[in-house]
């Protein structure tokens, strides 16, 4: 038995209107297209008509893609028609116009068409060509859904063939590709021809499951055509587990609908021969008779060898039943011989060499596929190592960089430090302070006072020494700082004959052993109370430095009760010039040292006011980060 199918005409068309100025022609031609895929299932004459219609506006506009796409449509008419003839020779003019312009769609159309024609024919060979031939076309376009169409007619030659393993395994991908397009319709027709695959292969329970699931799907987009094929389908399914009365009600309800809708020859000899044959079974040979002599006649003119040796074998038998031998004998002669003109066709031989062709072309360019897979992702790993080389050396040559710069800041830092040193020795180191000091010395030395200047000139000495030891380190012990401010201040006071007084206040819960400040903030700022403050001063000068804890900051205070700053810039004289240097080496060396930390150290310069809002003296204060020995 042979699989009954309805060819289900789909075209692509696509309006593509070029430029404003698109011949009226083809615009013409491009409307058409839509009334022949509307009408072309439902009123095939008027299709054909407007088609031909089509084809001349296509002709006259130079339109070579509607050329090809109405003779495609004409050529399948006249196949519905059972014009095989005038079929071929329709879609090879067509072809032509497709290769000639490179209409990939097109030719991928009229070679499925063509396959499809050769496969009814019982042409084997030629069909499988023509389909592997449309089917490398939809790969390199990606179509899935045309990919789909064509492997279901691929499987559908496998099953000719009788490779029913194989038939399956194409329509499961014909299936695949159906479903991944989203086309539900289509894939209905690859679930009604793998049930008639699977009666063959004697799996009938499974078969009606399939042709069920076509027919509700069929049902739902109310496709009488292909819900025809689904019940001639169930009646082979049927037939074959001997269920003879069931079989004949689905044949008989099929050949009335395709009778009713006026199908055409290409499906309805199936249904009609297997009714044939069950009534020629049941020994009611007159209407065997007339049923198998109306499927010759379809099966002759839609040229369809395998349903073209069924009834001529069915006929055999049927007058060989009725004694009729010598018309028995001339049908089983014409059976014989088609038999042999499809065994050879059934060889296989040329189709496995086809399959094999096309299998290894496909994974060649699989193979080189990945290839130009491999070549890409080699560039790309090149590329990422190139990249994550150039940033390497990029990291290194930074890293290198910041090396450098840090050592060079380092260095630099090194140098402001040892040149702020040299500057603060020099500014500690008043000549003129040194020799006033030494002077009032000698001058107890020369006033038999021997124990007195001995006593001024240890102090001197100490002095001295602490200076060069504080000088040279960046923090040091606040005791020291204390005990040098008070040396200096006594080197002051015998400087200036006891004309000033001078106290040190240290708070008693500090820890004068282990707490850090940099060493001279507080010396230039007594210098200039000493020199300036009290140099006009009729009255006795007061110097009272105070160090505290506040808000957890340490704090050193010197407090005068001179003359004040406005009146002390008035003075001009060496001495002026030398407590500026120091104090601008003292702003200096705070700015350096909070560079390095985030704690920084303020400094403030309060100008004191009697209650006459006159100028009464000068309150600096030092508020530094409090730091430890450790």
């Amino acid at each position: 038995m042979k699989l009954f199918i309805r060819i289900t005409f789909i075209i692509l068309f696509s309006c593509h209107y070029v430029s404003a100025g698109i011949r009226q022609d083809t615009v013409k031609a491009i409307e058409l297209k839509k009334k022949v895929q509307e009408l072309f299932n439902e009123d095939m004459d008027s299709a054909l008509i407007y088609a031909q219609q089509g084809l001349e506006l296509s002709e006259n506009s130079g339109y070579a893609k509607g050329q090809a796409e109405f003779l495609n449509v004409i050529g399948l008419a006249y196949d519905k028609m059972g014009k095989t003839d005038s079929a071929f020779a329709t879609y090879k003019k067509g072809l032509s116009i497709a290769y000639k312009y490179n209409l990939e769609s097109a030719k991928a159309a009229i070679l499925l068409n063509i396959g499809m024609m050769h496969e009814r024919r019982g042409d084997y060979k030629l069909a499988l060509e023509n389909l592997l031939a449309a089917l490398r076309i939809r790969e390199r376009m990606n179509d899935d859904r045309s990919m789909g169409r064509v492997l279901n007619n691929i499987a559908m030659v496998f099953s000719e063939q009788g490779n029913n393993v194989k038939a399956l395994e194409y329509y499961q991908r014909s299936i695949d590709f159906k479903l991944k397009a989203g086309d539900t319709l289509l894939a209905a027709s690859t679930y009604n021809n793998m049930g008639l695959t699977l009666i063959n292969m004697g799996r009938y329970s499974e078969a009606i499951d399939f042709i069920n699931k076509a027919m509700v799907i069929n049902t739902g987009f109310e496709d009488e055509g292909e819900v025809a094929a689904n019940i001639a389908n169930l009646g082979l399914a049927f037939d074959k587990m001997g269920d003879k009365k069931k079989a004949k009600e689905y044949y008989k309800r099929s050949i009335d609908i395709q009778r009713r809708m006026n199908m055409g020859n290409e499906g309805i000899a199936i249904p009609i021969n297997n009714l044939g044959t069950i009534y020629l079974e049941e020994n009611n040979l007159v209407e065997a008779e007339k049923l198998l002599k109306e499927s010759l006649v379809i099966a002759t003119e839609s040229e369809s060898k395998e349903d073209i040796r069924e009834a001529l074998g069915n006929l055999a038998a049927l007058y060989s039943k009725g004694k009729k031998f010598e018309l028995a004998f001339g049908y089983q002669q014409k059976f014989n011989a088609i038999t042999d003109s499809l065994a050879s066709e059934k060889s296989g031989k040329a189709m496995a060499e086809m399959m094999v062709k096309y299998e290894t072309e496909k994974k060649e360019e699989q193979n080189k596929l990945l290839e130009q897979l491999n070549e890409l992702q080699n560039l790309r790993l090149q590329k990422n190592n190139f990249i994550i080389t150039f940033l390497l050396s990029l990291l290194i040559l930074l890293v290198i960089s910041g090396i450098l710069f840090y050592r060079q800041r380092k260095l630099k830092a090194e140098q402001e430090r040892i040149v702020l040193e040299q500057k603060l020795l020099r500014s500690q180191m008043n000549p003129h302070f040194i020799f006033n000091s030494l002077q009032s010395i000698q001058s107890f030395m020369l006033t038999h006072k021997p124990d007195e200047a001995a006593g001024y000139l240890s102090d001197f000495a100490k002095l001295m020494r602490m200076i060069l030891e504080n000088s040279r380190e960046e923090y040091c012990p606040l005791e020291d700082i204390i005990q040098q401010n008070i040396y200096y201040m006594k080197m002051q006071t015998l400087r200036f004959e006891n004309k000033f007084d001078s106290d040190i206040h240290v708070h008693p819960d500090l820890d004068t052993e282990h707490l850090l400040v940099p060493p001279m903030l507080l010396q230039p700022f007594i210098e200039n109370s000493i020199e300036h403050g009290f140099k006009t001063k009729s009255e006795r000068g007061k110097i009272d430095v105070r160090i505290y804890r506040k808000n957890g900051s340490l704090m050193l205070e010197v407090e005068d009760n001179g003359i004040g700053r406005k009146a002390s810039e008035k003075l001009k004289d060496k001495e002026r010039s030398h407590a500026s240097l120091a104090m601008a080496i003292t702003a200096e060396r705070i700015a350096s040292l909070n560079r390095k930390s985030k704690k920084k150290i303020v400094l403030e310069i309060v100008d004191l006011m009697d209650e006459f809002q006159k100028p009464s003296g000068t309150r600096v204060v030092f508020t530094l980060p409090v730091r430890e020995l450790a």
